[in-house]
């Protein structure tokens, strides 16, 4: 379990956050293509704060130096609670794109030997009070 406190800036909307990344073992040349789900554990400490899930996940050479390219892109739209806002209370959220679908197309990605998939999570935050927190 991690806990994450973040103070939203004023005039930044939508603002994304990172909270973790994670990096594979080196990877075998391979086209990587599909889909992917999950879900995480979140909740916002002030209603305001409007938080939701950002995912970005890349497929980047050895050293980390070169993007190869980008499995699924952080996206975000207009609305604050699309895909659904973080609860007042823990609460499992899905990964969803702004149009709510669980499960996410990923753009298809040509890696090469000993290249690494990295996974950034994090909150989108489009907050109607400078001093909330997520």
């Amino acid at each position: 379990m991690t806990n994450f406190a973040k103070n939203a800036l004023a005039g930044s909307d939508p603002e994304y956050i990172a909270v973790a990344q994670y990096v594979s073992e080196p990877l075998t040349a391979q086209t990587i293509s599909g889909t992917v789900k999950g879900q995480l554990r979140c909740m916002e400490s002030a209603a305001a704060f409007n938080g939701t899930i950002a995912v970005l996940i890349k497929v980047v050479s050895f050293d980390g130096k070169t993007v190869r390219g980008t499995l699924l892109s952080l996206s975000a739209s207009d609305a604050t609670t699309t895909p659904p806002e973080f609860a007042a209370s823990l609460t499992n959220r899905k990964l969803m794109d702004v149009n709510e679908n669980p499960l996410l197309s990923l753009t298809s990605v040509d890696a090469q030997d000993g290249d690494r998939i990295v996974v950034e999570l994090g909150i989108r935050e489009v907050d109607t009070n400078a001093a909330d927190t997520g």
